[in-house]
């Protein structure tokens, strides 16, 4: 499992290394939607994400699809679905993208079109320990 021990607190997010933890409060209403509540990851429910994530994510795509997780940076977000189970939008970029930007990755939603296999976002459904909804950006 890839969790660093560094716990940082930022106004929106919890950091930890290479992953951040965004809090209930940050609005993803444009990718979500208004109709779902928000919680806050624990630590324990960021590692079972990453855990089903590194279980799941190989088997659903191409090795030649998407690098490997500790090749990217990673954003979580937390939902509460409409059948009361709790789903972790997760989103993925390459480290050397945000090398090369002014947005925080800490701070701020990262969103990009195209960039192909550099950008994907998947679901994992913290209650059925599955992923779903894979969208990886196309190529420009």
């Amino acid at each position: 499992m890839l969790i660093p021990n560094i716990n940082k607190d930022v106004t929106k997010a919890i950091y930890q290394g290479k992953y951040v933890a965004f809090l209930a409060n940050y609005d993803i209403s444009k990718i979500l939607g208004n109709n779902y509540e928000r919680f806050d990851l624990s630590q324990s429910e960021t590692a079972k994400t990453i855990n089903i994530l590194e279980n799941k994510l190989s088997k659903q795509v191409d090795n030649n699809e998407i690098k490997i997780l500790p090749e990217y940076l990673i954003q979580f977000f937390g939902y509460i679905n409409e059948n009361n189970e709790k789903i972790v939008w997760s989103n993925f970029f390459c480290s050397s993208f945000y090398n090369n930007s002014s947005v925080n990755y800490l701070e701020e939603l990262i969103s990009v079109d195209d960039g192909g296999n550099c950008y994907f976002n998947v679901k994992v459904n913290l209650e059925k320990e599955e992923i779903f909804d894979l969208i990886i950006n196309g190529e420009a």
